[in-house]
């Protein structure tokens, strides 16, 4: 009982510092649940490299890379941050707002915004930054990128709608972009995963690479 009231007086502090400091807690929170998202990807990554390898005591297991969660961490600070924080205080309520009584036609309207403009905003950018920061020019990874970005978005349909349909249906405004970069720690492993997936890897391995990360999250729990 005592960990569970600490855990709610906890939640409530950081509930009064986002009313109290939006733009600072969504974007430095947006960093770190970047950052952590492609290290969980690393680990789900050494876990099924240490199972194929099992008994194999030369074998030494691939290190973290630090680099590429610092990559994820900085995009998360310098630009989805700052876009979530605009993105859900201020423009998608501005252009999709919902009354009190949150008719159907005005969620569903702007679900559909967020799905097309915000999520498609977020993998272009992200696969662009990532491929940069990576040392890599756009102009020679254009397919990767087209194909990952289409991969991201079909994978989008099957999970965003509902997260956000709890989302604008009942987070605060103020809460919202933070419920989505809680939710996006294991979506972003998702789509680190895609974005790290080699393009001489043939589609059933990104498939299974996809099964290992959900398969993970499973463990996580």
């Amino acid at each position: 009982m005592k960990m569970i009231r600490s855990v709610l007086r906890l939640v409530e502090r950081y509930n009064k510092y986002t009313e109290q400091n939006p733009a600072k807690s969504i974007i430095l929170s947006t960093g770190f649940l970047f950052g952590a998202g492609d290290l969980l990807t690393q680990q789900i990554d050494r876990y099924y490299e240490r199972k194929e390898h099992e008994g194999d005591s030369n074998y030494q297991v691939t290190p973290i890379n630090k680099m590429r969660i610092a990559h994820m961490c900085l995009y998360g600070l310098t630009f989805m941050g700052p876009f979530s924080y605009v993105w859900y205080t201020h423009a998608l309520p501005k252009i999709a707002p919902i009354t009190i009584e949150a008719c159907k036609s005005q969620l569903f309207k702007k679900i559909a915004i967020d799905q097309v403009v915000g999520s498609g905003i977020q993998y272009s950018s992200f696969l662009v930054a990532m491929t940069l920061l990576g040392g890599k020019s756009i102009s020679e990874n254009s397919k990767k990128i087209k194909e990952d970005f289409v991969q991201c978005c079909i994978s989008d349909v099957f999970v965003w709608p509902w997260v956000q349909f709890l989302n604008f249906r009942y987070v605060p405004i103020h809460m919202q972009a933070l419920y989505v970069n809680f939710v996006s720690v294991f979506w972003n492993a998702y789509i680190s995963a895609i974005h790290h997936t080699p393009v001489v890897v043939e589609k059933p391995s990104l498939q299974k690479e996809s099964n290992n990360l959900f398969k993970g999250a499973m463990l996580a729990f």
